[in-house]
């Protein structure tokens, strides 16, 4: 008798397919010496049966001498026997009944007898755990096992191992559109997607949703995503008849031990998107050894995702169901995990930023500062930060929407650790922490706290001055700088003067930009805010550079430099590299191209020691232009090519239009023109996104080094036309190469271009006079807004006041 036990597969099946090749390739190779043992895991809901049972079926033609078929119920209370499933394998291939042995390991050794020889497969759904399917294994080749369970099979021989995630999103609407029929999904395709999202893109959740829809005709897509939209009854409604996401839910947490399920349902309260092991500890109140151990056992029984080593996540599902078991301990959850983030940011800032006393303020508003992680360097602090950011930006908005309730605390701690984040810029995810503090912002002006609004608006127009949006970063910077002084906060009044002063700066209103910078320095002195004033003064140089004065500039960075080796501020890290970056500009600038390149240099050891990526970016760029003016092109090239490779994919779409201008200007200057103008022409699509429409009177050369693209036999006609003689250092108006012609588009701006760098040995000469003529086109001053050097416009330091990487 031929078993063929497989139930049937499920007709609209979708997606999967690496998954299913890769699976139907393992169980139907041939020439194996033991039997082929494939297994699949992952949480409830993934679709699993519907993925074995597809593949079984694909399969079956291989396995000519029967299938065999097992629900061994794992995640139930009463999971299946594994003598009994073996006694019905036996009778299925044709033992009598009465003849079956007594003992489990009896009938596991006539099992693998009556195999022997044969070409079976046997799907074994469900699993509990490795010592219940390890007894049911054939013992020779032919033989194809398919396991699914949600634990972990530690211990199995296995061939193949699939981790099974949930649906991408195209394959998620595949199976909507099956179900409700592809009319009805063209019709509604955003609603759609954002009900597929709604849903996690979990497989049965997805099945759920659209049985609904086909059984009620009438609905749209629309009306479901508004039952869905409350969080706390979204799990309810995902049910239709005998299939419920809470039910599938409710047998994997049944199976935990009361330890496990409390940290299940504590973690679940946490709204960031994962958090780290020393984190879970805090909210969870053990050890981080101990907090590991449970949540490496959380991993293993598809409870919990760890999607990098020491970080846990949830589905989204599976955390709102967790959070319905025992929602009066959330409360406590929360507040230890906000504590515990404010008090370690406040001790990261502390040491980005050593010696400052804006970190006493900070400390006072934290008041749980000894409770926080105690990091050892600047690198440790920030690795923290960057792993913790989208948590802290959690915590902060979880923050906001309690406020009516919770009173002005609450939020102040919320937007101080934001302000205790801002040290470490664009390596945090620097616009996620602006989108809470404009939440913050409102919350706090709806609440009439004058000093948490100042705060947030200080954060806003910082993140908006980083963007190059003026308008919008004056408008925050004002008010920021009056709700400040209502509220006499004096640290970020500083800042916020600061930030003001640089709008000022790039809107050519000078007298307005240096008030702002008196006041800010003032204020500094008052603070005893060292590393604030530096920022401010070495602003102000960077301003003298691009003004034309560039040995002014080299006075201050020299005195600046000169201070810090006299307090000893050897941690100063973000200063001294500063002050040496400028200097190098201010060097280029004066026409010492090797004193430029030695301060470069030494910066650049400086950042790369310190970890500060977008300062080592921003100097690389910059010594590569240096070494065009030198007349070493290949070295240029290489360095400007390790100043993208660390901004591709950043958010400093500013610093890599220059590096891009910069990499442009290398290739041309070594000989390669056709990649020259690949570089150029991406630096000015780079550009739209952030520059100000250009002056109608500019001239600009791309047409020139498009055709230099695609005529490479004209490339030294058209390219001379358009910019290869000023390129080449022999001056040529404002407009008449790439790099002018993004300093006339920063220069309306304020802050954009590159303008340093003479591109030929006798081209500083000619930039000079040119920034003479056109005002400051090229290095945009630093915002003091902390740590936070990653990236600005050109060479923008957004630091806060607190900041400094």
């Amino acid at each position: 008798m031929i078993p063929a036990q497989l139930p049937a597969t499920i007709h609209d099946f979708a997606g999967r397919e690496e998954v299913v090749a890769r699976l139907c390739a393992a169980l139907s190779g041939a020439g194996r010496a033991a039997p082929v043992v494939v297994a699949v895991v992952g949480m409830g809901g993934v679709g699993k049966t519907s993925l074995a049972l597809h593949v079984a079926h694909a399969v079956r033609s291989c396995f000519p001498d029967g299938q065999l078929y097992a629900d061994l119920r794992g995640v139930s209370a009463d999971p299946a026997d594994s003598g009994l499933v073996l006694a019905q394998f036996l009778v299925a291939l044709g033992v009598a009944r009465h003849t079956v042995p007594q003992s489990i390991e009896e009938r596991t050794a006539l099992l693998r007898s009556v195999l022997s020889g044969r070409r079976v497969l046997m799907v074994l759904d469900g699993a509990r755990d490795a010592a219940q399917v390890r007894c049911l294994l054939p013992g020779t080749s032919g033989a194809g096992v398919l396991v699914t369970g949600r634990a972990q099979l530690f211990g199995l021989p296995l061939d193949l191992h699939v981790d099974l995630a949930v649906f991408e999103p195209d394959e998620a609407l595949a199976l909507l559109g099956r179900v409700i029929g592809p009319d009805r999904l063209a019709a509604e395709e955003e609603a759609a997607r954002q009900l597929i999202e709604a849903c996690g893109y979990l497989p049965l959740a997805v099945r759920i949703v659209a049985a609904r829809l086909a059984s009620r005709r009438r609905w749209t897509i629309a009306s479901l995503i508004a039952r869905l939209a409350d969080e706390r009854s979204r799990i309810r409604e995902l049910r239709i008849g005998d299939l419920a996401i809470e039910a599938v839910f409710e047998l994997g947490y049944r199976q935990l031990s009361p330890s496990h399920a409390r940290a299940l349902r504590l973690l679940a309260a946490v709204t960031g998107p994962n958090i780290g092991v020393v984190t879970a500890a805090a909210v969870l109140e053990l050890d981080p050894d101990t907090a590991e151990d449970l949540l490496e056992s959380l991993v293993d029984t598809a409870m919990l995702q760890s999607p990098a080593p020491g970080r846990y996540s949830f589905h989204d599902l599976l955390r709102m169901f967790a959070r319905l078991q025992e929602p009066r301990e959330s409360a406590g959850a929360v507040a230890r995990w906000q504590d515990f983030l404010l008090a370690s940011a406040v001790n990261a800032f502390a040491c980005a930023v050593p010696g400052d006393p804006v970190a006493s303020v900070l400390a006072g508003a934290a008041s749980v500062a000894d409770t926080g992680l105690v990091f050892g360097s600047t690198a440790e602090a920030r690795s923290w930060a960057v792993a913790e950011c989208e948590g802290a930006a959690a915590a902060v908005e979880l923050a906001v929407a309690q406020a009516p309730l919770g009173g002005a605390e609450p939020l102040r701690r919320a937007v101080t650790l934001l302000i205790a984040l801002s040290p470490f810029g664009h390596d945090v995810q620097y616009g996620l922490l602006a989108g809470a503090a404009r939440s913050a912002a409102l919350a706090a002006e709806t609440a009439g706290d004058d000093l948490a609004a100042g705060r947030a608006r200080f954060l806003c127009g910082n993140v908006a001055l980083q963007a190059g949006r003026l308008a919008e970063a004056e408008r925050h910077a004002r008010a920021a700088v009056e709700r400040c002084r209502r509220a006499d906060d004096v640290v970020v009044l500083r800042q916020a003067l600061n930030d003001l002063g640089l709008v000022a700066l790039y809107l050519r209103r000078f007298t307005e930009a240096a008030a702002c910078w008196d006041e800010a320095l003032e204020l500094g002195r008052r603070l005893g805010h060292l590393a604030g004033g530096r920022v401010t003064r070495l602003n102000a140089a960077l301003a003298r550079v691009r003004s034309g004065s560039p040995q002014e500039a080299v006075g201050v960075c020299e005195e600046v430099l000169a201070d810090i080796a006299a307090d000893g501020a050897c941690g100063d890290v973000a200063s001294s590299s500063l002050a040496l970056y400028v200097l190098g500009l201010a060097l280029h600038e004066s026409g010492d191209l090797h004193g430029a390149l030695e301060r470069f240099s030494r910066c650049l050891s400086q950042c790369r020691a310190a970890g500060l990526r977008g300062r080592e970016a921003q100097v690389r760029y910059r010594i590569a232009d240096t070494l065009v003016a030198l007349d070493r092109p290949a070295e240029a090239v290489e360095c400007a090519a390790q100043a993208l490779g660390l901004l591709e994919g950043s958010p400093a779409e500013r610093d890599l239009a220059f590096a891009l201008l910069c990499s442009g200007r290398a290739l041309y200057a070594a000989g390669s023109l056709e990649r020259a103008a690949e570089q150029l022409l991406r630096a000015e699509s780079c550009s739209n996104d952030w520059v100000c429409r250009r002056p109608r009177t500019a001239r600009w050369p791309w047409r020139g080094w498009r055709r230099a693209r695609w005529r490479p036999d004209s490339a030294g006609a058209s390219c001379s036309r358009a910019a290869a003689v000023p390129l080449a250092g022999g001056g040529g108006g404002l407009g008449r190469r790439p790099g002018d012609a993004l300093a006339v588009r920063g220069g309306a701006l304020g802050c954009g271009a590159l303008g340093c760098g003479a591109l030929g040995k006798s081209g500083v000469r000619t930039g000079q006079q040119q920034r003479r003529r056109h005002g400051a086109a090229g290095q945009s001053p630093h915002h003091d807004t902390g740590a936070g050097r990653c990236g600005g416009g050109g060479e923008l330091e957004h630091r806060n006041h607190l900041c400094r990487r």
